[in-house]
């Protein structure tokens, strides 16, 4: 969330046809997209979400997605706006705040959400890939990045999962300490459930230069008793250099401003040489 781009209410009133919206707010948070807190004439409140860089067919198939999980904790698709230059999606709103901090039951509601998630069978193929590899492909010849990838080029990706792939801090909203909604589903694909897993561990279970070993656990433990953070270590490693070599391309392209890209690739040093025993 945050704003890029610059609306006022009589811009976005006119893009809606069945609605009269009173006040709008700024939100801060997110780094990819424009999101504005809208009220209407009955006090009511309306999350919109100005698209910045997809597609409106990628953002057709978002809508796919949430309609096809609704019933999780996710937000409500109330209409789609083709009248602007850039895809405008208007949502239901639910009351909440972002984490800074994950407590351990913070962590098994999320674990919770995604043993629902991973389980979903779409009847239709999503077009997002969670893919190193075609990242990789982008590059000419950075070394910082090509040395790491060597370390991980053969893993074995399994696509059989209905996967996020983007679940930081600020696309969950937490009301009175529990998991309320789940935000942003532009990245979401048919992926490997690991590469959730990870996302998880290397952002919420992170203290200053180093995974909270106890909390990771206790996160995969309760996802599934069978999964080790010694299991998931090469996952690990694959999510840390997608998200330094995304922000990395990015930056580069001009779409994100103020992110680090080498955050992740300490991470991934970190991670390379923990045995996780």
């Amino acid at each position: 969330m945050g704003v890029k781009t610059k609306l006022d209410l009589k811009q976005i009133n006119s893009f809606f046809d069945n609605y009269i919206f009173v006040d709008i707010k700024k939100t801060k948070e997110g780094i990819s997209d424009t999101v504005y807190i809208l009220k209407d004439i009955n006090n009511k409140s309306y999350v919109l979400k100005l698209y910045e860089t997809n597609s409106f067919k990628k953002v057709e198939e978002e809508i796919k997605i949430l309609n096809s999980i609704k019933h999780l904790q996710t937000p409500i698709v109330l209409d789609v706006s083709r009248k602007y230059i850039k895809p405008l999606v208007l949502f239901s709103f639910k009351k909440g705040e972002i984490k800074k901090e994950a407590s351990l039951q913070n962590l098994k509601q999320v674990a919770t959400f995604f043993k629902q998630l991973h389980r979903i069978n779409l009847d239709f193929k999503t077009s997002n890939d969670f893919d190193l590899k075609s990242l990789i492909n982008k590059l000419d010849n950075n070394e910082e990045f090509i040395q790491r990838y060597k370390h991980i080029k053969d893993i074995k990706v399994e696509k059989n999962s209905l996967i996020h792939a983007d679940l930081f801090f600020d696309n969950v909203l937490f009301y009175k300490d529990n998991l309320n909604t789940v935000l942003d589903f532009s990245n979401s694909c048919i992926s490997d459930y690991r590469f959730d897993l990870a996302i998880i561990v290397l952002t919420w279970c992170y203290d200053k230069n180093s995974i909270n070993e106890n909390k990771a656990n206790f996160f995969l433990q309760e996802y599934d008793k069978k999964i080790t953070l010694k299991c998931i270590k090469y996952y690990l490693l694959y999510v840390c250099l997608y998200y330094a070599l995304k922000r990395y391309i990015n930056l580069k392209e001009g779409i994100y401003k103020d992110v680090c890209y080498k955050e992740f690739l300490l991470k991934y040093d970190e991670i390379f040489s923990n045995s996780f025993n």
